[in-house]
């Protein structure tokens, strides 16, 4: 009986270590495939919106480039969502994922101060002050973009530039 009992309790002890160490490969790797999935949804409104943002040249370009912004901000709230329901499971990717959520608020933040400059610019707003309110906002696009690739990284992403 006690052999019986033993050997039950060290397969079940096996089982749950077998069972075990998948699951966090898993969850990690939901991470991963989560990100895979929406870097592919979101890169072609990015894609969009930074041509968008290049061809402007004076304010009357800027509502243009305001709409781009707008659908840009509406895939990264679906990308923000998806990842933040995702687990993690090593520290190395659940810091990753935390700065890449961080870089996708920084997205965020930037493109609703875009969207703030269509107003700006029906206010009366000079052509300077436009100027430099857009430089801000560019700024602030390239460093969520900075942490963006340093966090893709951190996740195990080959990232190019």
């Amino acid at each position: 009986m006690k052999k019986t009992s033993i050997i039950a309790l060290l397969l079940a002890a096996l089982s749950f270590g077998l069972v075990a160490a998948p699951a966090v490969q898993a969850s990690d790797a939901g991470v991963r495939k989560t990100v895979k999935r929406y870097q592919a949804r979101t890169a072609p409104l990015a894609e969009r919106f930074s041509k968008a943002d290049a061809a402007v040249k004076s304010s009357a370009d800027i509502p243009k480039a305001a709409e781009a912004a707008g659908k840009f901000r509406t895939g990264l709230r679906k990308y923000k969502k998806a990842l933040s329901s995702a687990k993690a499971q090593s520290t190395q990717i659940k810091r990753g994922k935390a700065q890449l959520l961080d870089a996708i608020r920084k997205f965020d933040l930037a493109l609703v101060e875009y969207q703030g400059l269509v107003q700006m610019t029906q206010t009366g707003a000079t052509e300077q002050q436009v100027t430099e309110s857009l430089q801000t906002i560019q700024r602030r696009i390239r460093d969520a973009s900075k942490s963006e690739r340093a966090a893709l990284a951190k996740l195990g992403f080959r990232v190019i530039g």
